[in-house]
């Protein structure tokens, strides 16, 4: 308690680790007046303090500062969670810092666990305030507005602004946040409201997002070549990781809008039975890895075994191709902004996806609940190839499919879905694995897809 306000004034100023006694005297006295320590002198404080638990250290002669960064993130941001009631401008400072690397673990830490007033005050600010663009890829802000009951009325404030008040980002944020965490919830006639509004609105980019954003429900089906494909209708969506997602890496960041054109994608991952199809129709083909191999040579379980180039081929041969990683994630998602479509914990990808902690090795396809557009195993059972090489997130999407690197020679090729043996990290939605184009192994497949063709 009697850290925590100094651990705050030092946060303050960016990569301060340490100050001296007499400049930490006034952060220590308020914190020991919290504790009602009011005799105890700050500069003694300090010095005892170092001596004696070791949390706080000399850094040289008359410097001390937190033995860990850690620690002084931690505390300052219990600092924050315990004073913004009384001492609003502490939460307003947070919400001014979005951007600012520094203050990134304590922004995590003040919204992982934040009391429901703490969260609801945070968003109200972000909200109203110019950042909302930037704190909109939080997921704790994504999750506070999911359950708050005035998220409706907060963002519908943002959109009705003019437009050179509250400029274009900010009111393109407020309508991704209003479809996608929130709109989800509520009753249709809160949505109908909204669509008057939304269809004349004088932003050209919010309409076109409005009538273009994706809508799960019943899908059109065809089958070609044995393989049943399932059609995406055509929308918008946040591709990649969230800022604050401590399961996330770097590479699947930053999280931005792709919009994708309609496309078929198959409904499971190419079954052994349908790839024999294949094997039949050319006996020159090679046979996948494992063909022989009980464990992995069921007709009902996907065909593993098949390298980037195999699945291109079988791909020609079928008058399909492989989905761009934009078209897997969006289709995988089907709506939604949790780690995994049926929502954000293990719990809930053990309903759909067979993964390490549920598996005990390869399984048939369509075991498992589908998601809104009626695809299984996007979760889990194994890891499928994609048309892309791997390219960073700051390239533009290709208008269309959402291809972001045409794939050429050796450069590694990206996979997606996680597979029967890895952990619950490595299922989630937005995670990016990437293999040589060769590689032929236990637990990778693919799912092909078709462009939208009469």
């Amino acid at each position: 308690r009697v850290l925590q306000p100094v651990a705050y004034w030092l946060h303050r100023e960016d990569e301060r680790r340490y100050a001296t006694v007499a400049d930490l005297r006034v952060s220590v006295t308020e914190g020991l007046r919290a504790v009602e320590l009011h005799d105890v002198p700050a500069e003694g404080f300090v010095r005892s303090f170092a001596s004696e638990s070791g949390l706080v250290t000399p850094y040289g002669p008359e410097l001390h500062g937190f033995i860990h960064l850690g620690f002084q993130e931690h505390l300052a941001a219990l600092h924050v969670r315990e004073r913004w009631e009384p001492e609003p401008e502490v939460l307003a400072d947070l919400v001014g810092r979005r951007g600012e690397g520094w203050w990134r673990e304590v922004s995590r830490m003040v919204l992982e666990k934040a009391e429901p007033g703490l969260l609801e005050a945070f968003i109200e600010r972000v909200t109203r305030g110019s950042e909302l663009e930037a704190w909109s890829r939080w997921r704790a802000v994504q999750a506070g507005l999911r359950a708050s009951v005035a998220a409706v009325g907060l963002l519908e404030a943002v959109l009705r602004e003019p437009v050179e008040a509250a400029g274009e980002e900010r009111q393109l944020a407020a309508l991704r946040l209003l479809v996608q965490q929130v709109l989800p919830r509520v009753q249709a006639a809160v949505t109908a409201r909204l669509d008057a509004l939304l269809r004349e609105h004088p932003v050209e980019a919010v309409r076109r997002r409005w009538l273009t954003r994706a809508q799960p429900g019943a899908c059109e089906t065809k089958v070609v070549r044995g393989v049943e494909l399932v059609l995406v209708p055509g929308g918008w969506f946040s591709m990649g990781s969230a800022e604050d997602d401590e399961q996330a890496y770097e590479y699947e960041r930053p999280q931005h809008e792709v919009e994708l054109a309609s496309f078929w994608l198959a409904r499971t991952p190419v079954t052994n039975v349908q790839y024999r199809k294949y094997l039949e129709a050319d006996p020159g083909v090679k046979k996948p890895g494992y063909w022989g191999d009980r464990q992995y040579n069921q007709d009902e379980q996907p065909v593993v075994g098949v390298s980037w180039n195999d699945a291109q081929a079988y791909c020609e041969w079928a008058g399909l191709v492989l989905p761009t990683e934009a078209q897997w994630e969006y289709a995988c998602r089907a709506g939604t902004t949790t780690r995994y479509y049926s929502g954000d914990s293990e719990e809930d990808l053990a309903r759909v996806g067979w993964y390490g902690g549920n598996s005990k090795g390869l399984h048939a396809v369509g075991e498992l609940e589908p998601n809104a557009f009626g695809l299984h195993d996007m979760h889990g059972n194994v890891d499928e190839w994609c048309e892309d090489a791997l390219n960073s997130y700051t390239t533009s999407a290709r208008a269309g499919d959402g291809l972001r690197h045409e794939p050429g020679g050796v450069a590694n090729r990206v996979s997606r879905g996680g597979s029967f043996g890895v952990t619950a990290r490595f299922a989630r939605s937005a995670y990016r694995e990437v293999w040589h184009p060769g590689q032929r192994v236990n637990d990778l497949g693919f799912r092909p897809a078709q462009g939208h063709l009469s």
